[in-house]
């Protein structure tokens, strides 16, 4: 709650103080609008999801990049760290999930696939052991984030695209919105 980061379409990344509310320090500057924006787990590093098809992550303190840009074929709509902030997750409209090395940015294993139309939302279990995927196909669908393999079938019940998903604190239950205007709670155990 002491910082936050405003990711906007003009390309800039801004970071702000929580108590003041005032932004701080220069922007940082992306070649097209961002989507999305995420801090690490120490508030030092700043993932972004940006429209030119790459995923950046920034050392906010020095402005500069903490690994190499993460490609994507197709717009991303998502993505997070995990593992201890040693991974990262995207979700894009390929139809792929991809994990990622956070240090180097390099891809980890084959891209995680199963869904028939995009992957919209993808989230990081509590202790980094499974992630969970949502599509436009209306699906979540379980993996293994050490293998890459899923865990058991696709989860179905959304009419339409899964547009968030996320893991309850202890990693028991996974809750998911879609644009049917419905939440669904699952265990995620079974």
């Amino acid at each position: 709650g002491k910082r936050f980061l405003v990711a906007s379409a003009d390309g800039l990344l801004r970071l702000g103080e929580g108590a003041s509310g005032k932004l701080v320090g220069n922007p940082l500057k992306h070649p097209a609008g961002l989507s999305d924006a995420c801090f690490d787990s120490t508030g030092r590093r700043a993932l972004t999801v940006c429209d030119d098809l790459l995923l950046r992550l920034w050392n906010v303190e020095g402005d500069t990049l903490a690994a190499e840009p993460m490609p994507h074929k197709k717009p991303i709509h998502r993505a997070c760290l995990g593992l201890g902030d040693k991974l990262v997750l995207s979700a894009s409209d390929d139809g792929l999930a991809r994990l990622w090395d956070a240090s180097t940015g390099q891809p980890m294993g084959a891209p995680l696939e199963g869904h028939r139309s995009g992957v919209s939302s993808v989230a990081f279990s509590p202790d980094g052991s499974r992630v969970v995927s949502g599509g436009g196909d209306g699906t979540l669908r379980l993996w293994d984030a050490s293998t890459g393999q899923p865990m058991g079938a696709p989860l179905e019940g959304h009419k339409g695209t899964v547009s968030d998903v996320a893991f309850s604190p202890d990693g028991s239950r996974i809750v998911s919105g879609g644009g049917d205007m419905t939440l669904r709670l699952r265990d995620s155990k079974t």
